[in-house]
């Protein structure tokens, strides 16, 4: 059974989940959620007044990583998971009328509890579960392979695994839902017309049945 906890609407979030989120721009469609952990796993990691930026991979209600052992994360146990998707600026010239221009994003928060992971086997098992994550996202693979001066004792001195929890999990997809259907359509055809990436995956977002 998914641990997985939503949020409903701005306001009624857990405190510790401190996102500005209108009712318009919350998605709590996990599968929505978990694509996008997926597509983006460089994370920003906070404990206390610790930020780190390290790549975290889903494996189920479940996100695994791993650090330095002298970073101070490993001293933590809750911690805020910020995933940054697609993001791209929206000219407001492509509304029907003009008006401000803005920026258009999807994000997930995270809140969980950080467990360490500290024998090799472990360590390992996680470096190659993101290695086989990362294999699947692009053409170039690479063999998992561990340096002669970092096996056995010498991996986890060296780093530590860790899993952390989904216990909390929201969405913010701010994808012009709050915007009349011809300033919608105005988006769309100014969005077509770029060649970036973030552009079009964020108007590939768009596309799909529009919340009301």
């Amino acid at each position: 059974m998914s641990t997985v906890k939503k949020v409903t609407s701005a306001g009624e979030s857990d405190k510790s989940l401190n996102m500005y989120n209108p009712k318009h721009f919350i998605n709590d469609n996990e599968d929505e959620l978990h694509d996008l952990i997926d597509e983006f796993p460089f994370a920003t990691l906070i404990a206390g007044d610790e930020v780190n930026h390290l790549p975290l991979y889903r494996d189920g209600n479940k996100l695994v990583g791993h650090m330095s052992r002298k970073n101070p994360l490993s001293l933590s146990e809750k911690v805020k998971v910020i995933f940054h998707g697609p993001h791209t600026y929206i000219n407001s010239s492509w509304y029907a009328k003009n008006d401000v221009p803005t920026w258009n994003y999807a994000v997930v928060h995270v809140d969980g509890t950080l467990k360490l992971v500290e024998d090799a086997k472990g360590v390992l098992k996680i470096l190659n579960f993101s290695n086989d994550h990362m294999n699947k996202m692009y053409e170039e693979k690479w063999d998992m392979y561990v340096p002669e001066d970092l096996r056995g004792s010498d991996l986890t001195n060296a780093i530590v695994g860790f899993e952390i929890s989904m216990d909390k999990i929201e969405g913010k997809f701010k994808l012009s839902q709050n915007r009349k259907d011809d300033d919608y359509t105005g988006v769309l055809e100014g969005l077509k017309r770029r060649k970036d990436e973030m552009s079009q995956k964020i108007r590939q977002m768009m596309l799909r049945p529009r919340p009301r």
